[in-house]
């Protein structure tokens, strides 16, 4: 047969402003700390690390001949990554899920940002990359040093945009 569509995902962009109007019919039912939190957390990381694994799945598919085998994969990664985007709605209340910090303004992204991108240079990398080198696993250690490398990049353009946008 010819070439499927796969169109079985909710697209969640269009659903913004339902999400948003429930978002602010229950703002006073906040579920700061709660397991609920943790709950939406994990969902996130999920739905964040499916994506990444379907793209790279997809990659492969493609290397391998199988064009409609990679669309799919694409399609469940763009399902997944617009479930994350509707998830992170939530954390409007609850704060960043990386830092705890507030979420919403460009100011207060950025702010969350530049701080999820230094503790990850300055202490996840580095801690990570120590400990695989510890373990004997010294081209996973470099590659943690790239990240950590990597992400002091991220959290100097990040401070730069901070610093134009909010002077």
């Amino acid at each position: 047969g010819g070439a499927r569509t796969f169109s079985v995902f909710v697209d969640m962009h269009r659903l913004r402003p339902v999400m948003s109007a429930v978002m602010q019919s229950h703002r006073s039912m906040s579920a700061t700390g709660s397991r609920t939190h943790q709950n939406l957390k994990d969902a996130l990381k999920y739905l964040s690390i499916n994506s990444k694994r379907y793209e790279f799945m997809a990659q492969q598919a493609d290397c391998d001949g199988l064009i409609e085998a990679a669309a799919a994969f694409r399609a469940l990664s763009y399902g997944e990554s617009s479930q994350a985007l509707g998830t992170l709605e939530f954390f409007l209340d609850l704060g960043d899920p990386a830092t705890d910090q507030p979420l919403g303004g460009t100011v207060a992204n950025l702010e969350a940002a530049l701080a999820s991108e230094t503790i990850e240079s300055k202490q996840v990398f580095p801690a990570f990359a120590a400990e695989a080198r510890e373990e004997g696993h010294e081209e996973i250690a470099e590659w943690f040093e790239r990240l950590a490398h990597n992400q002091s990049n991220h959290a100097i353009t990040v401070q730069q945009e901070l610093s134009r946008v909010n002077p």
